[in-house]
């Protein structure tokens, strides 16, 4: 077993520095030290016979943890098979990535060295990295999200008024701040401030409020807005708009994660579709 070979390679190492051990734990106050000090040094091996008895301790244990790692790798990869392949067989849209699969809407991030997932909406994360140990690990972690996605969706009417409320804010602080770009407002700016009226609205309406909002489920109330803009009124119809190569590194945000079959779209700034005034 690899955690047996790794417990014999222990064993080795205390045997090669045994004589080191001991040279570090004389006490040099005591009346012989000395004597004991020239005794162990003609104890330890020539230089070269230790330095080549370390450098084949150093290619066993290391031969030892590449076995370790491929077999948690195998194992971890065969866990998340069989999970996908459920979803796969729930008609669930799946699509693999580099390290990581989208199943739905959710995207999971794999660390197979280590056996571990992370699940994300639209790139941001959702959960920490989780160490999984069996197939029912990561449907519990699968639910568990999806139970988010409920609880932080937005009803489409409020949703609608409170993008379009956040929007217009906005659009008329920069036209007061003499903007020429006044009616391009970054979906970052956007972001913030649609966490804010939400608060103000569900407090209007006597609900409870949502004290956290993260970016992904913005972006997921962002999606469910596009999703649907036909039933959106067209003199509150918001469009989003891509920006440079420079503004998308710094200020972009990745949308479209509903469908795993559809590739993401990266956007700066949300304007009023009917550039209304």
């Amino acid at each position: 077993m690899p955690l047996e070979d790794l417990g014999q390679l222990q064993k080795e190492l205390r045997l090669l520095v045994k004589p080191l051990d001991a040279l570090n734990k004389i006490v040099l106050t005591k009346r012989d030290s000395l004597n004991e000090i020239e005794r162990l040094l003609k104890e330890l091996p020539p230089g070269e016979t230790l330095g080549q008895a370390i450098n084949e301790w150093r290619a066993k244990i290391k031969s030892a943890l590449e076995k370790i790692n491929r077999e948690r790798r195998e194992a971890f990869n065969k866990i998340l098979a069989d999970f996908i392949r459920k979803e796969q067989a729930k008609n669930t849209s799946v699509r693999e990535f580099d390290q990581s699969w989208r199943v739905g809407s959710i995207e999971i991030k794999s660390r197979a060295v280590q056996a571990q997932i992370q699940m994300a909406y639209n790139q941001q994360p959702i959960t920490k990295w989780v160490s999984i140990g069996t197939c029912e690990d990561i449907e519990k972690l699968f639910e568990e999200v999806n139970r988010k996605f409920c609880d932080l969706t937005i009803p489409f009417d409020t949703l609608t008024d409170v993008f379009w409320s956040a929007y217009d804010y906005l659009r008329w602080q920069q036209e007061k701040q003499n903007n020429p770009n006044f009616d391009l407002v970054p979906l970052k700016n956007f972001c913030q401030e649609v966490h804010i009226t939400l608060i103000r609205t569900l407090k209007k309406m006597k609900k409870a409020t949502q004290k956290e909002f993260p970016l992904w489920a913005f972006l997921y109330n962002l999606d469910i807005y596009f999703s649907n803009i036909a039933q959106v009124p067209l003199e509150t119809r918001l469009g989003l708009q891509t920006g440079s190569q420079a503004q998308t590194t710094t200020m972009g945000m990745v949308t479209g994660g509903m469908d795993a079959l559809k590739d993401y779209k990266t956007y700066c700034y949300v304007f009023a579709a009917t550039g209304r005034k």
